[in-house]
């Protein structure tokens, strides 16, 4: 079987690419081995996070004869493995480019003072201006820090069946394709009021009918069914409900909208339910905003936490500025203590998530604190200033089922913070060393956000496709690096130039020692 050809990747739908591990265009992977392994990346402009091991190669096993002559993966037929005629017996040569000692860590968030007025539970920033909802109305800020007067927020619901709802706000994505009247775009709920019962009925016949494999069973009950539409702005202030029920799901949280530039789609973040009764996190897609996919179930309960342990809210955003390295901070609820913590997920196409190493990133305060209980994460990671990143946490002084009134359930917010793109580390606390997969970037200088411990330090060797170090290159001619920076330029023997040639693919071999690495970047 022949590898893939470019022009069989281009006739990939974008599902499939996204799932493939490419990004925007098959032009993005220069090629595929029928393995599945990638020749080269080319990587985008902006930083990069180690948030996943995407760019770290895997390696690969090899086995040379004694006198150092490697051998394939087949052997002849005619002879045995360990004495094949002519030659001699095989050795393990051990692995190639197989990283080592080096793990993921989460790094814990720190908290800002409580506040009352903006921003509300979701942050965008789109063209330099940051936009929020709170309370029903519209703010923008400039940095994110110093917000305007707000404006009240008008919401019309003429087109719609029922009348009146849940207030715009947690739910707004910017749709960079969409006309100028439907830039804004929302997910509202209808409330219970007049006509409530009679609308359920209606589309519950009508998904049983038309969609029967489309519906959430809990929401066939009217108690648990939710009235969802869309609803769309040219502004963020003056909003037009859309007039169809968009899914027959039950997610009575957060849910969080948002426009996947790489598969062109919105995209649905919300609550669904296990078969065991246990709290966990649904995805649902659609190419119009008006009809969407069956949510699939993404992130549950699995085997190696506590049972009695669910994933309550899921805090979807992405790092600021990327189109494919995507995050998750889900509110984990705790119900042997009534607590919650917020953890940490990362995925490179928004479809398949895994959990950050390191523990929890964010954790109530202490007892009798305004945060003392419970912590729940917003959406929206956004540059702060001080060169910081953040996103908006909320808190409560009780337990999240305790016995609530006006009281017990108001809760205050705050800013979870970062130094900038300093979310997770990979981190060798001993020696460690790792090999990228071949890149292709535009650039000559490679920036690293690093932080090197006591005794700690980097070097760094480039070398071609062929693993053949550059001339100049190598990890003997590497300026060690003992630094706490977010943006330290590498060097070799003083020249910063990475000393390729335009056009060509590198790899770079870490070797670390007691160091942290969190992102990278060319320039």
């Amino acid at each position: 079987m022949s590898d893939a050809s470019a022009d069989d990747l281009s006739r990939l739908g974008a599902t499939s690419r996204t799932r493939a591990g490419m990004t925007i265009d098959p032009k993005w992977w220069k090629e595929r081995t029928v393995e599945g392994l990638a020749k080269e990346f080319r990587v985008s402009s902006g930083p990069h996070l180690f948030i996943d091991w995407r760019f770290v190669q895997a390696g690969l096993p090899g086995w040379l004869s004694t006198d150092g002559q490697p051998y394939g993966l087949r052997a002849p037929d005619d002879g045995p493995i360990d004495a094949i005629a002519g030659r001699n017996p095989r050795t393990y040569a051990g692995p190639q480019d197989v990283p080592e000692g080096i793990r993921l860590v989460a790094q814990a968030a720190g908290k800002s003072d409580p506040f009352d007025g903006p921003p509300g539970m979701l942050v965008l920033c789109d063209d330099g201006q940051y936009h929020t909802w709170n309370d029903g109305g519209y703010f923008q800020s400039p940095d994110g820090a110093e917000w305007g007067e707000g404006e009240a927020c008008s919401v019309d619901w003429s087109q719609c069946p029922l009348d009146g709802g849940i207030s715009v706000g947690g739910t707004v994505c910017i749709d960079p394709t969409a006309p100028a009247g439907e830039r804004f775009k929302a997910i509202v709920a209808a409330e219970r009021g007049e006509g409530f019962d009679g609308f359920h009925a209606r589309v519950r016949e009508e998904f049983l009918r038309d969609r029967p494999d489309d519906i959430d069973p809990k929401a066939l009950a009217p108690w648990y069914f939710h009235a969802f539409f869309g609803a769309v702005s040219a502004d963020g202030i003056h909003w037009r409900v859309l007039p169809d029920q968009l899914l027959m799901q039950v997610s009575d949280t957060l849910n969080v909208l948002t426009y996947d530039q790489v598969l062109g789609r919105y995209v649905w973040y919300g609550r669904c339910w296990w078969h065991f009764n246990r709290r966990c996190i649904f995805r649902a897609e659609s190419e119009d905003f008006r009809r969407w996919s069956r949510p699939e179930m993404i992130i549950w309960p699995t085997l190696d936490m506590h049972p009695s342990q669910d994933w309550y809210t899921n805090g979807k955003t992405a790092v600021p500025g990327s189109i494919d390295q995507h995050l998750m901070f889900p509110t984990l609820f705790h119900r042997a203590t009534d607590t919650t913590s917020v953890q940490l997920f990362s995925s490179a196409d928004g479809i398949a998530w895994s959990q950050v190493p390191g523990g929890s990133i964010l954790e109530p305060g202490e007892m009798g604190e305004w945060d003392g209980a419970c912590v729940f994460a917003g959406t929206g990671l956004v540059p702060l200033p001080d060169e910081r990143m953040g996103l908006v946490f909320s808190g409560y002084p009780y337990p999240h089922k305790y016995p609530r009134n006006a009281a017990t359930m108001t809760p205050r917010r705050a800013l979870a913070s970062w130094p900038r793109n300093r979310l997770c580390a990979l981190e060798a606390a001993e020696s460690g060393r790792f090999s990228t997969y071949p890149l292709l970037f535009s650039g000559r200088k490679l920036v690293l956000n690093l932080a090197t411990l006591r005794a700690g330090v980097v070097r760094i060797e480039v070398t071609d496709p062929s693993g053949r170090v550059l001339p100049g290159r190598s990890w003997a001619e590497a300026d060690p690096i003992v630094a706490d920076a977010g943006d330290h330029t590498v060097t070799w023997r003083g020249e910063a130039d990475i000393g390729h040639e335009d056009g060509q693919a590198v790899i770079f071999r870490f070797q670390l020692k007691a160091a942290r690495l969190f992102a990278f970047e060319f320039k």
